[in-house]
């Protein structure tokens, strides 16, 4: 029985690489945190691993195939490596450098804005109304309101 979950695993391990590596800033730090993610590029299908406190990463179990590799950090710029060849029981060690970005930041509003101080038209429009009813000759003379085109009214000197 032992030897049967021996074949089988070895034969698992067989059809399958591993990638692995370490992600490293421009002076050779590690990044721990940093998002790896390795897609193949016939199959569109994506993994990805998350960097230990020593900035090492580990995707086990990809099908072979060709890859690319991306890695995100805050306070880096996205890293891209366009073109990773995995071959059957290939453990590839590949090394992913980051370059200092700039601090991006979202911000979400959640509330909702004050309410517009709403004002009724309504003695606006009546005063319209009565303006208009009455002659021109006393509204020019007596009446210190104009109507605009806009229907505001606008205030005018008075002629005597």
């Amino acid at each position: 029985m032992f030897s049967f979950a021996t074949l089988a695993m070895s034969q698992a391990q067989s059809n399958a690489a591993d990638l692995q590596g370490v992600v490293r800033d421009p002076r050779g730090a590690v990044i721990s945190g940093a998002t790896v993610t390795a897609r193949n590029t016939a199959t569109n299908l994506s993994r990805s691993a998350t960097t230990d406190g020593d900035g090492v990463y580990q995707l086990i179990s990809l099908p072979p195939g060709d890859y690319e590799v991306t890695a995100e950090a805050p306070g880096f710029s996205k890293a891209r490596i366009p073109s990773v060849t995995l071959t059957v029981g290939q453990k590839a060690d590949l090394e992913v450098p980051m370059a200092i970005g700039a601090v991006t930041e979202t911000v979400t509003v959640t509330t909702r804005p004050p309410p517009l101080r709403v004002r009724s038209t309504k003695r606006a429009s009546r005063i319209c109304r009565l303006t208009n009813a009455a002659p021109r000759a006393l509204r020019s003379r007596f009446q210190p309101w104009d109507v605009t085109t806009a229907g505001r009214l606008a205030r005018r000197r008075l002629r005597v």
